[in-house]
């Protein structure tokens, strides 16, 4: 499990740049396909998604410092 912790923050940081990525997508009325979704490409949609995307990578970079601080590891 110790051995494996190291991907979470390698998957968070994907994440992340999938978020920008669709962050700074263009909105023209048609889809993206972006981390298995299909998100439209209109402006509050892509800017919702985007946003969830960056939090939920920022999330999964800091499980790890946050197990260490609870001792967990």
């Amino acid at each position: 499990m110790k051995k494996l912790l190291w991907l979470i923050p390698l998957i968070g940081l994907y994440v992340i740049k999938e978020g920008i990525v669709v962050l700074s997508t263009k909105g023209r009325g048609e889809a993206i396909y972006e981390l298995g979704m299909l998100i439209t490409a209109t402006t509050p949609s892509l800017i919702a998604h985007g946003s969830l995307f960056v939090l939920a990578g920022i999330a999964l970079v800091s499980v790890p410092f946050i197990l260490k601080k609870l001792g967990n590891l």
